[in-house]
This record gives C-alpha cells, sequence and structure tokens, in this order.
C-alpha cells in the first residue's frame, strides 16, 4: 500500500455518511477526522505504543474534548456588573493614579473592580472602542468598528 492509500484507510475506517448536511459541514467534519487520524499516527510515533488502537485513541480524545473544564467559573476573566451598594475603586485607574468615580463593574479571575473601559486595558494592554457607523449593512443592520490601539505604559 502507498502513502495515500493507507491515509485513505485511515480516514474511511470509521466513515461517517453526511448526505443530509449542508457540503460545509460535511467539508468541516472531513478536516476534523483528518486532524484526529494525525493526531494519532502523531501519538503512536512518539510514545512507540504499537499496541494503541485507532478507536481507542479516538475514544480519550472524544472524552477529553467533551469533558467539562474543571475550572470555576470564579477563575475566568469576565466582567460582571455589581450592585450599586458592592462597587468599589477600579484598580486600574488607582494602579495610574486617576481620579474616577467608583466602578461598577468586577472581574472574579482578578478579584478586582474595573471600569469597563479599562477592562480591556487591564487584561490585554490594548484600548478597544467599539464605535457604531452610521452606515447601515446588509438587512439593514448597523455595522460596528472596533478600533485597538496599544495603551502607553
Amino acid at each position: 500500500m502507498n502513502g495515500v492509500d493507507k491515509a485513505d484507510a485511515a480516514l474511511n475506517k470509521y466513515h461517517n455518511r453526511h448526505r443530509n448536511v449542508k457540503w460545509t459541514t460535511t467539508l468541516v467534519f472531513a478536516l476534523l477526522k483528518m486532524m484526529a487520524v494525525n493526531a494519532f499516527k502523531i501519538k503512536k510515533e512518539l510514545t512507540k505504543d504499537d499496541r494503541l488502537q485507532q478507536r481507542d485513541f479516538l475514544s480519550e480524545l472524544i472524552i477529553k474534548l467533551i469533558k467539562k473544564d474543571a475550572t470555576d467559573d470564579a477563575d475566568s476573566h469576565t466582567l460582571i456588573k455589581v450592585d450599586p451598594e458592592d462597587k468599589g475603586k477600579c484598580a486600574y485607574c488607582a494602579q495610574k493614579k486617576k481620579s474616577k468615580s467608583s466602578a461598577h463593574y468586577y472581574c472574579p479571575g482578578c478579584k478586582q473592580h474595573l471600569h469597563a473601559d479599562c477592562y480591556s486595558i487591564h487584561h490585554t494592554g490594548l484600548r478597544i472602542h467599539v464605535v457604531r457607523s452610521s452606515k447601515k449593512g446588509k438587512g439593514g443592520k448597523r455595522i460596528f468598528k472596533i478600533h485597538k490601539r496599544r495603551v502607553r505604559s
């Protein structure tokens, strides 16, 4: 068997026809299948384990992909609006010694209060502005432009 025949055999080992779905979905599934087969071959070569079966590897891969992330939501960096009585001083403004009003938002990942404008600067170092355009796009929907600018320290 040549290399192409082996690759086709590996791809079609667990074949699932996608007749009733859009062609783009079929293409995505074909690419995912190709990535899974390539990952299997890489793992088999790196571990030098000849007993490793593609079915077992795919089962392990699927379990790892659908497994709920063990991290708690409190560890994630999101912006949560807090009650007016729970507001605090903005950590970014305090660091830069700017005088602003108290922040109405909280980041559980940092455990700090932040303004909505200061959140993106604090986490990425970029000032992000979302500007609504006066023009309308397809379907009469408004167009939004995102401007990113590096903030000087």
